[in-house]
């Protein structure tokens, strides 16, 4: 190799590794921006559909008659919805005690009379007139509405009874 082809070959090199840094920094920066944009882009998702979560979350909370405390840390959120979670969880179970205890389906029992028959039976725990739940919520499942009322049937036919309809057999 000459002295001419070594310097050619010199010269592109540093001009090969000065277009590779170029290239690296415009590709870098092109990755920083589309993280940045993914990053926005979720963010607003994040934001919209906990919006919708908390406002649901603040409905479950207010029927039930729970207290909403307010915390500025996930932990806290976290905290409250695991409480939730864990009295729903227990509520259905006693339910389904009390369904079975009065030898009726799950469905024809109330959760929420349920759920507000808990105040009756304190009351009455703490006047010593009663100590398991199971049984105290089933003997006054009358008086507390825990079994739901059996719907009437209007004995007029609907507008949509009185159509005759033909379905398509797949036969």
């Amino acid at each position: 190799m000459t002295t001419a082809d070594q310097q050619l070959h010199d010269r592109t090199a540093s001009q090969i590794v000065s277009i590779m840094t170029t290239e690296h920094f415009a590709l870098q920066g092109a990755r920083a921006a589309a993280a940045s944009d993914t990053n926005g882009r979720t963010s607003l998702f994040l934001g919209s559909v906990s919006s919708g979560l908390v406002d649901g979350y603040n409905a479950v909370k207010r029927l039930l008659g729970l207290a909403y405390f307010w915390v500025g840390s996930a932990n806290g959120v976290q905290v409250q919805l695991w409480a939730i979670w864990l009295l729903y969880a227990v509520l259905v179970d006693l339910t389904d005690a009390v369904a079975e205890e009065l030898d009726q389906p799950f469905a024809a029992l109330s959760l929420e009379m349920v759920y507000r028959s808990l105040y009756f039976f304190t009351a009455a725990d703490q006047r010593g007139e009663a100590t398991d739940i199971v049984p105290y919520l089933a003997a006054e499942a009358a008086d507390l509405g825990i079994v739901k009322r059996k719907r009437k049937r209007d004995p007029t036919p609907s507008r949509f009874d009185q159509l005759r309809l033909t379905f398509a057999s797949t036969a």
